[in-house]
């Protein structure tokens, strides 16, 4: 069986570790939001804004040792503060 682009992100997360995912559901990335139901070990963490989203899998990455940033790539200018300030690897899809 085939699997789509969402579900071999997610499989890819969780292989590398990650368990939390933040974001915004919209957009681009809505085919990743409707996938997340079939993986329960990660845990979507919702925000308000897109630098919201980087800034609090910044702190989170500081703390756990581990991160996963989605987010659709005509939004990546406002993450470029907060993905400058992590000291470990980010995944940005």
């Amino acid at each position: 069986m085939k699997k789509t682009g969402a579900q071999l992100l997610c499989e890819g997360i969780i292989h590398h570790g990650g368990t939390k995912i933040f974001g915004i559901p919209g957009g681009a990335i809505l085919p990743l939001y409707g996938t997340l139901s079939q993986y329960p070990e990660l845990e979507h963490i919702l925000v308000r804004h897109e630098q919201g989203a980087s800034h609090a899998a910044d702190g989170f990455s500081s703390e756990s040792k581990q991160v996963v940033n989605p987010t659709s790539l005509y939004v990546v200018t406002p993450t470029v503060t907060s993905v400058s300030t992590v000291q470990l690897p980010l995944i940005l899809v």
